[in-house]
């Protein structure tokens, strides 16, 4: 399934590169993050851009994840989604869902000239917990097979509850000791959007699923809660239900 999913990301990235000045969805969307600075230049290299659903004649809607392969580095297996953009094709008018719980969109920033000597992206790497909050708690960002235990380990209840097979764009991922947290984008094993309107997700709500694992003594992974397409921060009083570490929901 793997090759088919890079195929089809490759196309959607040689799309973004239509002519300059066009009115191109991708167009839009490159034009809008090189002259914002909503990546840095290396991110903007190795990102793929693809078309959402809801994209109507009036407002492009896309979304942007990192590509992962032999040139950007990363697992070939998982590509994080990064942000997604709406831009008014007529005004340029634009709005992001960057640091967003909910999902909701809000606008890009105008960036002041000192402020674009320092790209946005390099401010939104998530922010880590104190060292008062990992220390002793053993916590890190799993990967290879680890990692691809833990989101095994939370795709069987999201499949059942979606009818169809997944694959995730991670957006945070931590383990702590025997307890793993993710923050997901559910995607059709394509790469492409799950029809939502379709699912037990239709409607005003985010298309993410956060999900609580913890380790076995066998060492395998079960999962202990998750919430899909939640509309608030479900997890929050998660500590406290279940005893897991505070730090491994630090993103």
């Amino acid at each position: 399934m793997i090759p088919i999913l890079v195929t089809v990301f490759a196309s959607v990235l040689l799309l973004a590169g239509a002519a300059p000045g066009g009115n191109d969805r991708f167009t839009l969307a490159d034009k809008l993050i090189r002259e914002h600075r909503l990546l840095m230049p290396e991110q903007v290299e190795c990102m793929i851009l693809i078309e959402r659903d809801d994209s109507t004649a009036q407002n492009s809607k896309v979304g942007v994840y990192e590509r992962h392969d032999e040139k950007c580095g990363g697992d070939p297996e998982i590509s994080h989604r990064l942000f997604d953009l709406e831009i008014d094709r007529t005004t340029g008018a634009a709005r992001w869902d960057y640091n967003s719980p909910d999902g909701q969109l809000h606008p890009v920033p105008t960036l002041s000239p000192s402020e674009q000597m320092q790209p946005l992206a390099q401010s939104a790497k998530r922010a880590r917990p104190s060292p008062e909050q990992t220390a002793d708690q053993n916590c890190h960002a799993p990967d290879g097979q680890e990692r691809r235990e833990v989101l095994n380990a939370m795709r069987g209840s999201v499949e059942r509850d979606l009818r169809q097979p997944v694959i995730f764009k991670v957006s945070a991922i931590r383990i702590c000791r025997e307890w793993a947290f993710v923050v997901a984008e559910p995607l059709q094993p394509s790469g492409w959007e799950i029809k939502w309107q379709s699912t037990i997700c239709n409607g005003d709500v985010s298309h993410l699923v956060g999900a609580l694992s913890q380790k076995d003594r066998a060492g395998v992974w079960q999962l202990k809660d998750y919430a899909l397409c939640p509309t608030d921060v479900a997890w929050e009083n998660w500590p406290e239900k279940y005893g897991a570490p505070p730090a491994v929901f630090a993103q």
